[in-house]
This record gives C-alpha cells, structure tokens and sequence, in this order.
C-alpha cells in the first residue's frame, strides 16, 4: 500500500511541476522521500526541484542519494548530469558569481 502512495504523490509532484508550482512539488517529493526513504525517483525528482529552486547544495545530496540508491539504473545518468550542473552552480555561488539562491 506504502509503495502505490508514494507512486501517487510522485504523480501528483510531476503535476505541481508542470503548472510551477515547484513549493508544493516539493513538499511532496519531500513526503515521499520520508514515507519510501529507498525510492530513487523520488529523491531524483526532489533534487530537479531543488535545482530549480536554486537550492544547489541540497540538491546535490538528492541527485547523490538518488544515485546511491540505483547505482545500476538510467536515472543515474540522469542524476549524475544534474549533479554536475547543481555542483557547478554551487562552485560559481561560493565563487561570488551572480547566480541566486
């Protein structure tokens, strides 16, 4: 039962998402990640909501959690390219660029 929720409410984020509403999205992959802490999409999906979000160093622990959880799947790719970005995003900050937090 644990497993078909955590599947609805990563719908239901996807869809927050897609009409920006990134808070509430967020709220939800965060839920999720508390009902199902080993479920990689959520944890992935959580950090592209981070990112966009320009919270790049929490990010970075998602996509890293995301990874750590499916080492074997295509999500790690995936994460792994998100990574970087969220990575790069936090090295200009630190650097005084003018990316926003």
């Amino acid at each position: 039962m644990k497993k078909l929720r955590g599947d609805y409410l990563i719908e239901k984020g996807v869809n927050l998402s897609n009409f920006k509403k990134y808070d509430e999205a967020l709220q939800i992959f965060e839920k999720v990640t508390e009902l199902e802490p080993s479920n990689a999409q959520a944890w992935h999906n959580k950090g592209i909501i981070l990112g966009i979000l320009k919270k790049y160093n929490e990010a970075r622990q998602a996509f890293e959690k995301a990874m750590e959880i499916e080492p074997e799947k295509n999500r790690r790719d995936r994460s792994a390219r998100h990574l970087r970005s969220a990575r790069n995003r936090t090295s200009e900050r630190d650097q005084g660029s003018n990316v926003e937090q």
